[in-house]
């Protein structure tokens, strides 16, 4: 973790600072007669000052920088494509629109305000599977919640909207896929969502497991501990699952699994095989991981959140190719085994997003 988060970025910084260095100059050649060496060492001390406003790069600056970066190497290919072709000094206005930036400039800022709308933009997703036959035949509708990181882009009362869409579906369960919220919930607004998820109706009730921001380890000062969170939900009356096995009812059985960063995390694939093979088995996992294991187990259907679907185009699909996340978004299915990733509700750490769209899940099982 700390050299995917941390070391990675700093290596990058590296040679995104020479490059911001060399577009820094082309762009002072637009303006001045004659570079100077005292021009040279400007450009290189901006160049510096601009990627350390982009740390830490993960955050809303270093986003924005890496948008102009990539979308700046692309007019880079596009010159050296039209320099190979000879048509590049013929086009006086391209040659400025290069040099100066502007056009890297106008579709930076044109991709964040798409992303600050469609964060808010949330949709309803809704799939249909093919289960085995069960003893009653009734086969569940599921209402699937994940990534709300509470406080990003909405709060408790806009998220009683959805969570009234969601009830007219007429749900046999809900399940909370994990961050529901983060770091940076309040206490009082994390009690309030407790209400809201508490008083959502359905047949056989509302399960809840951790994500990995639900356990606020992310900050030395916590709003809340993660065993104040368990046991505010669980007096709402949402069922907190931690590696436990719940029979939801004579057919339907759920295993909830604490998220893969925590260390109390255990191994339940003795207990998840010795549950009886005509139950209906639905695995709830923050992150959609241990996805060949899980489809020898008996396991029927898996819910997960975690990826966002890539908030920030393209990294979900760089994090499945990398094998970070195996699956970024959607539905796979291998054999029998089933498993839905939502891109989330909502998102973390700023109002952007350039990759997929947000949305809750209707799972009609038949």
């Amino acid at each position: 973790m700390f050299v995917l988060f941390i070391m990675i970025p700093m290596i990058l910084m590296i040679p995104a600072i020479y490059y911001f260095y060399r577009v820094l100059r082309r762009v002072s050649r637009l303006f001045l007669e004659e570079e100077t060496k005292k021009t040279k060492r400007i450009c290189g001390g901006l160049g510096i000052v601009i990627m350390l406003l982009s740390w830490p790069m993960y955050g809303f600056r270093g986003m924005v920088i890496l948008h102009f970066l990539c979308i700046s190497l692309i007019f880079d290919l596009c010159n050296f494509i039209l320099q190979k072709l000879w048509i590049h000094g013929k086009y006086k206005t391209w040659n400025v629109l290069y040099q100066s930036e502007v056009l890297v400039i106008f579709l930076t800022g044109a991709i964040m305000i798409f992303g600050l709308w469609n964060m808010h933009q949330v949709t309803r997703k809704d799939y249909t599977i093919y289960t085995k036959d069960m003893k009653k035949k009734r086969t569940p509708k599921i209402a699937l919640i994940s990534d709300l990181h509470l406080g990003t882009t909405m709060d408790a009362a806009k998220m009683q909207t959805y969570a009234d869409d969601i009830k007219k579906t007429n749900p046999d369960l809900v399940l909370l896929a994990g961050d529901i919220v983060d770091e940076n919930t309040s206490k009082a607004e994390m009690e309030k969502i407790a209400k809201v998820f508490g008083n959502m109706k359905s047949t056989y009730g509302t399960y809840y497991v951790f994500g990995n921001h639900d356990y606020n380890t992310y900050v030395k000062d916590p709003n809340y501990t993660a065993a104040q969170l368990e046991n505010t939900f669980e007096a709402a009356g949402i069922h907190v699952l931690t590696d436990e096995i719940v029979n939801v009812s004579k057919e339907i059985v759920i295993v909830g699994q604490r998220d893969l960063s925590d260390s109390a995390r255990k191994d339940i694939t003795k207990e998840i095989q010795s549950i009886p093979k005509d139950k209906f088995v639905i695995l709830m996992d923050h992150q959609p991981g241990d996805i060949k294991s899980n489809s020898k187990n008996g396991i029927d259907l898996q819910v997960s959140g975690h990826t966002h679907a890539g908030q920030i185009w393209p990294t979900g699909q760089l994090m499945e190719i990398l094998g970070v996340n195996q699956i970024n978004y959607g539905y796979r299915k291998i054999g029998s085994y089933q498993v839905i990733v939502s891109s989330g509700i909502g998102g973390w750490g700023y109002k952007v997003r350039t990759g997929g769209r947000c949305e809750y899940v209707i799972i009609d099982c038949r």
